[in-house]
């Protein structure tokens, strides 16, 4: 899959489902079980606030959920060539009356980019693996 405006390329599982609105690209599973939305943030906060903050920022600023979402630890992403980081919150989506687990992941290219991954899954569904 390939996003010129937002400017990434990703592999997704065949079945899959991709949708690109406004700058953003969101994935999801054939179960819809799980969600992703990937987007570019170029501006000044894009470009200049560190991975750890740009992530629980994300996080704080999803609208939709009962309460304020709250970020537990961000955590590195090891191995990565950019500021990585992963920051995770837990919440009940008030349309839906879902619990959800959310996951943020700030990929930051130093006053050029941070790309923003946010993954919503079902708190009440195990993972497969």
């Amino acid at each position: 899959m390939h996003n010129p405006r937002v400017g990434f390329t990703l592999s997704v599982p065949r079945g899959w489902h991709v949708t690109r609105r406004r700058g953003a690209t969101l994935i999801r599973s054939p179960d819809r079980l799980l969600a992703l939305t990937v987007a570019a943030d170029r501006t000044v906060a894009g470009r200049e606030t560190p991975a750890r903050g740009y992530a629980r920022e994300t996080l704080s600023g999803i609208p939709g959920f009962r309460r304020k979402l709250q970020a537990r630890a961000a955590r590195a992403v090891r191995g990565s060539p950019y500021d990585a980081v992963v920051a995770s919150a837990r919440g009940t989506f008030a349309a839906t009356r879902r619990p959800q687990l959310i996951d943020s992941a700030a990929l930051r290219r130093a006053r050029l980019v941070t790309y923003s991954v946010i993954a919503f899954r079902n708190a009440r569904v195990a993972p497969r693996r």
